[in-house]
């Protein structure tokens, strides 16, 4: 039984045996899919109500592939020292339901997030030209069913420095 569902169950003899409570199954909707907007959309993604077999595995595929090369970007960037920030969303949630994991520093933006769709992607921007030209190669090897899009929002220097002002210190670790 999900919240939503065990939400309704549990209000519906009140609403029904009350004479001055009227809601109609509309409102009773209306709030059960309040409850499920809560929900990150990764999970839903993930779950049994997502019942798109290829859509799970290119999730799959692209989650894989955005760990695989984050492993190797940290290896790229350990010689350049600093601060970095990485937050696993899967564990440590915000209150926004489309992040699932993210790598910044002065240097890299490398994102995975779940749009409304239910649809994994992989969102990067990149300061350094050296840099640029190993993600391109990382991204090049990635499978076909792998998402992924360039972010232009902002330069990496700056949304680094917003992130510091935003994100907890227990988010910030010195590459080595």
């Amino acid at each position: 039984m999900n919240a939503a569902t065990g939400f309704k169950d549990a209000l519906s003899p009140i609403f029904k045996t009350h004479p001055s409570i009227h809601l109609t199954q509309q409102t009773m909707n209306a709030t059960n899919q309040t409850i499920d907007a809560a929900k990150p959309l990764w999970e839903i993604a993930q779950s049994k109500e997502n019942t798109n077999r290829k859509q799970k595995l290119n999730n799959r595929i692209t989650r894989r592939e955005y760990f695989s090369a984050l492993e190797r970007i940290k290896e790229l960037c350990k010689p350049l020292e600093g601060w970095a920030f990485e937050r696993d969303y899967t564990i440590h949630p915000s209150d926004k339901a489309t992040p699932i994991h993210c790598f910044l520093n002065n240097e890299i933006y490398w994102h995975l997030t779940c749009d409304e769709q239910y649809n994994f992607t992989i969102l990067y921007n990149v300061a350094d030209d050296k840099l640029q030209t190993e993600v391109n190669c990382l991204i090049y090897l990635m499978s076909k069913s792998t998402r992924w899009q360039p972010s232009t929002e902002l330069d990496v220097p700056t949304l680094f420095k917003r992130c510091k002002r935003i994100q907890p210190n227990k988010y910030f670790s010195i590459l080595k």
